[in-house]
């Protein structure tokens, strides 16, 4: 049997976190954590004994550690994996900050059409994959 790619969600709040997991484990292997710190941690294990993350989605602000020190860290160890932020809005320092931390595409809280959101994750994946 083949594995399936494996996304990690990383947003404080559970509504979301439940509904991107919703959405996504009809076609990956879903993570969630509550914060950037837990997303971490997450991703450091995601290839212990199991196929490693693929893709990381991430809110912007969080308790504790946020989705810019998320991105800045993953980048260490993976330079290209998709890191997607979420955000209800960003300033242009903000949007700046993002790139330079590694965030590989923004989007826009409240996400108005989820179809094409998964759509854009998918194809983050493939090109990921080449």
């Amino acid at each position: 049997m083949e594995s399936r790619q494996k996304v990690i969600i990383a947003d404080d709040e559970r509504a979301v976190r439940d509904l991107l997991e919703t959405i996504f484990s009809e076609s990956y292997d879903v993570n969630t954590a509550s914060d950037g710190k837990q997303a971490l941690d997450t991703y450091l294990t995601s290839g212990d004994n199991c196929s490693p993350a693929r893709a990381v989605i991430t809110d912007r602000q969080m308790p504790g550690k946020d989705g810019f020190y998320l991105a800045s860290e993953i980048r260490k160890y993976d330079p290209d994996i998709p890191i997607v932020m979420l955000s209800g809005g960003l300033s242009q320092q903000d949007i700046e900050r993002a790139y330079s931390s590694g965030i590989t595409h923004i989007e826009q809280k409240p996400i108005k059409d989820f179809i094409e959101f998964k759509s854009n994750i998918d194809k983050l994946v493939l090109d990921y994959l080449r």
